[in-house]
């Protein structure tokens, strides 16, 4: 009789272990839509992308290490077909880093965008940054977001079938964003976890990337996609879930974020 799958957890009564993998040095785990596992694996010098099947079989490997692009961070379509990594590289003072974007099933990679500048953000508190990459719902585009050294975070999309990088709009931005995510409809949110007028929520409507609106509730750290809305968590004692109903016209001016736009924030 095969030994017992070890699992750091208890499961629930009502589920069942289907397999047990071991996976040396992984750094980040994603399970995909058909059950396989999408796995950056590897050292800071020598990360890997790879993709591991449902219920064992070959391992296929998305993107080999190479020491001169440090994948930091991995992100997935919705239905699990493409993939995107970012990695950070020194060049002097400067810090450009690189976009990567790939597809289940096709060797060469879809494009190669160049970030004028790139670096990640995290507090004492949390074990690591949140992933710096986000896809659209329809994988056309993935939106990184980069925090420099000097300060002023923004966003850059990068549409994934020219590698066509562009910088968004982030308005009056003076704190860390901490967290970004694709809403099903297409909106665009980012979150701080500084509350006032610097921080807060900041959005871009479904087709909307010359403007953004901006809420100073609700803070976080991270967001959440869920079928009901995104979930934004990592404030002291609270999270928020974001309903249906975000204004469809977007205002760059954050006097603008009346009670009623708040009164569209659930707190549970």
């Amino acid at each position: 009789m095969p030994p017992k799958p070890r699992v750091p957890f208890e499961l629930h009564p009502a589920a069942r272990l289907l397999s047990n993998t071991e996976i040396p040095h992984a750094v980040d785990v994603a399970l995909l839509p058909d059950d396989a596992l999408g796995v950056l694996r590897g050292d800071w010098s020598s990360r890997q992308i790879e993709l591991h099947p449902a219920g064992g079989g070959a391992v296929e490997t998305l993107l080999a290490p190479d020491p001169s692009r440090p994948v930091a961070h991995v992100a997935w379509s919705d239905d699990g077909r493409r993939w995107a990594a970012v990695a950070g590289r020194f060049a002097g003072d400067a810090r450009p880093g690189e976009v990567y974007v790939g597809e289940r099933g096709r060797e060469e990679l879809l494009c190669v965008a160049t970030l004028e500048e790139y670096g990640s953000v995290t507090r004492n508190s949390l074990p690591r940054a949140a992933s710096t990459l986000a896809f659209s719902p329809d994988g056309a585009s993935v939106v990184a977001r980069v925090s420099p050294c000097d300060g002023g975070d923004h966003l850059v999309e990068v549409e994934t079938s020219s590698g066509e990088a562009k910088r968004l709009p982030v308005p009056g931005l003076k704190t860390y964003l901490y967290a970004h995510a694709f809403d099903r409809d297409g909106t665009l949110f980012a979150v701080a976890a500084d509350p006032g007028l610097s921080g807060g929520l900041w959005w871009f409507p479904p087709g909307v990337r010359d403007r953004a609106g901006q809420s100073p509730s609700p803070i976080g750290f991270a967001l959440l996609p869920a079928p009901r809305g995104l979930w934004v968590v990592g404030a002291p004692t609270r999270a928020f879930r974001l309903g249906k109903g975000v204004p469809a016209r977007a205002t760059t001016d954050p006097r603008r974020a009346s009670s009623a736009r708040s009164s569209r924030v659930a707190r549970r």
